[in-house]
């Protein structure tokens, strides 16, 4: 069974986690954010097991009702067991892996490439793995290619592992039938949608003194807490970056976030007007549910889905 809760048209991160039910089913959570940086359940499925067929159904499943990793815990298990050391798997992903995985730009990366490949070099096996399994599909996870997509800040699954703790902090533990894990995930997701309304409600109504500046004076009460401060983190960016701000910025905010990057906040800075609302992605203007986006509903179970639950 699916149910969906519609709020933020979002990128949507996904994972299973265990330990919900008596049954021992895998629980799916599909998570989003909010414009204030709070993570909310998308929608959940109770599945049999983690099989293609599963995760296809939930998807699509998905698809119908909106419209529309663990990759370094795998680097480190994988080489540990090419290696035949647990150890050797965490010093590879700390090291040449982590260089890989945070380059900012293409050349940083061919360089972390090429390290990896001259000290690992007599682990075929890893090198086949690496560039088979992961850096083929490099533009999908890596930070310089992610640096070239609107993904708001979202390029892990961290936030549905964070969902996973509060989920179970509700269900209190691991042995009810599936109609008690429903009606607890019901409370929790009611819970959470209070929350999100306040938070919002505060970003409309009031902020802090350190975004009185000329520089947020069209922005304040228009755009998310968290959007201002994110911001405000770029303009001491651009404070460092000085005179070469135009030829060292790299709009990485600007195309990941769709918010002012450090040369964008020069300009305005020089031209004394601060910074004008168009600037900012609609993502971080949408301060009501319901404003942009679907109001939060439980999509009800067709007949057959309540007969055979």
């Amino acid at each position: 069974m699916v149910e969906v809760l519609r709020t933020y048209p979002l990128v949507i991160g996904m994972d299973t986690t265990y330990k919900t039910n008596k049954y021992g089913f895998p629980f799916l959570e599909i998570v989003g954010v909010t414009p204030t940086n709070q993570n909310f359940l998308i929608a959940y499925a109770i599945i049999k097991d983690e099989t293609t067929d599963n995760y296809r159904w939930v998807l699509e499943k998905l698809k119908m009702l909106l419209g529309a990793s663990h990759i370094n815990n795998d680097v480190e298990a994988h080489v540990g067991k090419i290696c035949g050391n647990k150890l050797n798997g965490e010093y590879f992903k700390n090291g040449v892996w982590k260089r890989i995985m945070n380059a900012t730009s293409e050349d940083a990366y061919n360089a972390a490439v090429a390290d990896m490949e001259e000290n690992w070099s007599r682990w075929t096996a890893i090198m086949t793995y690496v560039h088979g399994t992961w850096l083929k599909h490099k533009e999908k996870f890596l930070r310089y290619e992610t640096n070239k997509v609107l993904h708001f800040g979202n390029r892990t699954t961290c936030r549905v592992e964070s969902q996973h703790s509060v989920l179970k902090s509700w269900l209190g533990n691991s042995h009810g039938a599936l109609d008690t894990v429903f009606r607890k995930v019901h409370a929790a997701v009611e819970n959470q949608f209070i929350e999100i309304k306040n938070r919002l409600e505060s970003s409309r109504q009031k902020h802090g003194v350190k975004y009185d500046g000329f520089l947020f004076q069209h922005l304040t009460g228009r755009v998310s807490h968290h959007a201002l401060h994110l911001i405000l983190e770029e303009q001491k960016r651009m404070w460092e970056l000085s005179v070469e701000v135009y030829e060292r910025c790299g709009c990485a905010l600007l195309t990941t976030h769709g918010l002012p990057c450090a040369c964008t906040i020069f300009t305005a800075n020089q031209g004394g007007v601060g910074l004008y609302i168009d600037l900012i992605d609609p993502f971080w203007k949408t301060l009501r549910i319901g404003e942009g986006a679907n109001i939060p509903q439980f999509l009800e179970e067709t007949a057959q889905d309540a007969d055979h639950f």
